[in-house]
């Protein structure tokens, strides 16, 4: 019983590995996420839009631009994206953006939370082997999930979105190990007490 009950865990604990690791130089991993967003330039004379092109946890768009509690639009070069607060779990975010011509250098892009902390990306990349690339991508890795957060830009293109074609957002909320491990825990002591009963 023991046995089995440990090896429930270490499978769980696989499983947690393989949805929460992502390989560096990868774009966003659109098999494992939650909610997954494009924003594209309209035609001249069009608006432009967002596409939904995931979503398991039913957000709303992303927004541009947005307002605080007071009515105070936060900045040229900010993006409020949606999401579901869930309790001892995290967060992975991706951002990645197309430009019309190729970059060798990979912008600055940051995430705020609810409570004002700044996060910086775990990981940064430029598309491509080349040392340059139309394509840049960013990942954070949040240590809990919270029901909105600020995707913040380094420049005034991002919201004038000069020389981009397209912006794509997504998140993926994953439950904590020890979550896990008490969860695994908790079924190995049904189990158990299930079996003590039979006899």
């Amino acid at each position: 019983m023991i046995k089995r009950m440990w090896l429930v865990v270490a499978l769980l604990l696989g499983v947690l590995g393989i949805l929460s690791a992502v390989p560096a130089g990868a774009d966003i991993p659109t098999n494992i996420v939650d909610q997954y967003w494009t924003w594209n330039r309209g035609a001249p004379g069009t608006p432009n839009f967002w596409i939904e092109q995931i979503n398991k946890i039913n957000t709303v768009q992303p927004v541009w631009n947005p307002k605080d509690a007071t009515g105070q639009e936060l900045g040229y070069a900010t993006l409020w994206l949606d999401n579901k607060e869930i309790p001892d779990w995290h967060k992975n975010i991706w951002v990645e953006v197309k430009f019309v011509l190729p970059r060798t250098e990979v912008p600055t892009l940051t995430v705020k939370d609810p409570n004002g902390v700044v996060y910086t990306p775990s990981k940064t990349w430029l598309g491509g082997t080349t040392g340059s690339s139309q394509f840049t991508t960013c990942q954070w890795q949040l240590p809990w999930q919270p029901d909105w957060e600020y995707i913040q830009f380094d420049s005034f293109d991002y919201y004038r979105l000069n020389g981009i074609e397209i912006v794509e957002v997504a998140t993926q909320c994953v439950p904590e190990p020890m979550s896990i491990m008490l969860g695994a825990l908790g079924l190995g002591a049904v189990g158990g007490l299930r079996k003590l009963r039979r006899k």
